[in-house]
């Protein structure tokens, strides 16, 4: 069903006559027909039953943010939603876990996350940072995978906090316990970013901590009442699901591929895509900056091929109206 708020200068409309007006949507007329119409009104508000073409070249808009470098584009998406940031958050390019559990506590935090290299400061996200001149700076992961070197340069521009674990499952702990109070945590698989990368908006927006599982048992975790599991048994087996069952409720959500898991989140969620944000679903690189500011700006966030759109997709654009 759809609301059109028709101006009585756009469309002369009298018992039982219609004179539609053509400016009212480039290449395509809606005609109305009232009867026993009485009033003086300025505007009309009409629900439709059905349905109609909208044409020209303005349908949607598409923005795109590409750098030359992975951290390029980190930094173009992080302009992109934030000026001033009281703290940034900094991941090592390669450790995904990192960056995934990380994207909740970063919009907690009002932050975007950037990325380096283990043993120096990336200068191109040295330059954001200077940019973005933030208090605080938040390291995720130990310093096999952002070192000391690295974090002495860091110094030069914010107060140092790390979040660091013996594994990736004890820094999704760590960064769960960083995260406050929560009455409800999502849990993905820790060996691929997919299923993470694509839940990190519902997760981050409504504040609920994003742990990792391993391949047959759950870490020993504070589990809240409520828990929703991303991905099939392939991902998160079920004796991880049976283990989280004792102690609380469980929805899963999963899919016959990445591509269906993200819509189906997307769609179990009720998430908002009137503004949808994409990214390549081979990649976490784009992906979990990306999903911060999605969660920013309260939409969903899916994933997509290199060339082309999954199916799931396309008929998530159609359904949402995005």
């Amino acid at each position: 069903m759809k609301k059109i708020l028709l101006s009585a200068v756009a469309i002369l409309i009298t018992a039982g006559i219609v004179i539609p007006q053509q400016t009212l949507a480039a290449n395509s007329t809606i005609s109305v027909k009232l009867s026993n119409y009485i009033g003086n009104k300025k505007s009309l508000e009409l629900t439709s039953s059905g349905a109609y073409k909208v044409t020209g070249n303005n349908v949607s808009s598409v923005t795109r943010y590409a750098g030359k470098t992975l951290y390029d584009t980190a930094n173009l998406i992080a302009s992109a939603g934030w000026s001033y940031p009281g703290t940034v958050v900094i991941v090592n390019k390669n450790a995904f876990s990192d960056a995934i559990t990380a994207a909740p506590l970063a919009y907690k935090l009002k932050a975007p996350i950037l990325y380096t290299e283990a043993g120096q400061l990336t200068k191109a996200t040295e330059t954001q940072i200077k940019k973005m001149n933030p208090d605080n700076i938040l390291i995720i992961g130990g310093t096999s995978v952002v070192t000391t070197n690295t974090e002495k340069t860091l110094k030069k521009y914010g107060k140092i906090k790390r979040i660091s674990g013996a594994t990736r499952y004890e820094v999704s702990k760590n960064v769960a316990k960083e995260m406050g109070d929560y009455s409800q945590a999502v849990v993905v698989t820790g060996r691929v970013f997919a299923d993470g990368a694509s839940v990190a908006p519902y997760a981050a927006r409504n504040g609920y901590p994003i742990l990792l599982a391993p391949k047959t048992t759950l870490p020993n975790y504070r589990l809240p009442k409520k828990v929703t599991i991303i991905g099939g048994e392939l991902a998160v087996n079920k004796n991880i699901e049976n283990q989280i069952k004792k102690t609380a409720s469980v929805t899963r959500i999963g899919g016959a591929t990445r591509y269906d898991v993200s819509v189906n989140i997307a769609k179990a969620m009720n998430m908002n895509a009137d503004k949808l944000y994409l990214a390549n679903g081979a990649s976490f690189l784009d992906a979990v900056p990306l999903s911060v500011l999605a969660a920013k700006n309260n939409k969903a966030m899916v994933l997509i091929k290199k060339d082309s759109l999954p199916t799931p997709v396309k008929n998530l654009l159609i359904d949402k109206g995005t």
